[in-house]
């Protein structure tokens, strides 16, 4: 198994396209028919959480998903296209792919209800704020005496 999961929620590609009829279509058939908006709204969510959310806590999942036999290295995910087969895991760190179905479901009704697409985008906002925060709470500051007195060289998880 790649190291860039917890192993724990995998999210297929299937199962972000059932999460995201949950979230707005009343029927499979109907899905089907918005087929390519659903797999390019995917694959935009999914790329918008690596570069907003992975890359800014990559020394937490760098802490917590490492092994001594393996050191955890973030992945960019595999672009979701049409010939993604259903079967293929999310790169995305576990505790991130709740997030995927909100914003794609954003990016899919941003045209036609932009009421639905807001309490979408910001559903999805609030939860990624959660995860941030809940995991910066581990954050340790990095304090470091010089010549010139004490400086700061950040915050890592």
């Amino acid at each position: 198994m790649p190291p860039f999961l917890f192993r724990r929620n995998k999210m297929t590609l299937a199962e972000a396209k059932r999460k995201i009829q949950s979230l707005g279509f009343e029927e499979e058939e109907t899905i089907e028919e918005y087929n390519e908006i659903v797999i390019d709204s995917l694959d935009r969510a999914v790329q918008y959480i690596y570069d907003s959310t992975v890359r800014l806590m990559i020394p937490y999942y760098t802490r917590e998903l490492s092994t001594e036999e393996e050191p955890w290295t973030p992945v960019r995910p595999t672009k979701i296209t049409d010939d993604t087969s259903d079967d293929h895991i999310i790169e995305i760190p576990d505790d991130l792919v709740e997030l995927i179905p909100l914003l794609a479901a954003y990016h899919i009704w941003l045209d036609d209800d932009e009421r639905k697409a807001t309490m979408y985008y910001n559903n999805f906002v609030q939860k990624r704020d959660a995860i941030i925060e809940s995991n910066m709470s581990t954050a340790k500051a990095t304090i470091m005496p010089t010549i010139t007195g004490t400086k700061w060289f950040g915050v890592g998880w």
